[in-house]
């Protein structure tokens, strides 16, 4: 049997690895659209850092709604913006 600390390793270690796949579909589509407009693809870290704040449920939602909008680039470019 595994002790308590163990599983709480398991589940942060997945979490990490979730977010880290959520954001990695967000760097290929957003730097897609910059390269297609012939800027300088941004790494990935920036993008994490930019989305640091979301938890990682609200990460998956996020780039549904992003796929959904006519323009992907824009939209989270928007949803991001301080207010």
């Amino acid at each position: 049997m595994k002790s308590l600390s163990d599983l709480t390793k398991d589940y942060k270690t997945g979490q990490a690895e979730k977010r880290n796949d959520i954001v990695k579909k967000f760097v290929v589509k957003l730097n897609q659209d910059r390269v297609f407009n012939k800027m300088k693809p941004l790494p990935p870290v920036f993008y994490a850092i930019k989305m640091s704040h979301i938890n990682v449920w609200d990460l998956e939602m996020f780039y549904k709604d992003c796929e959904r909008a006519e323009n992907f680039s824009r939209y989270w470019w928007g949803k991001l913006k301080i207010k």
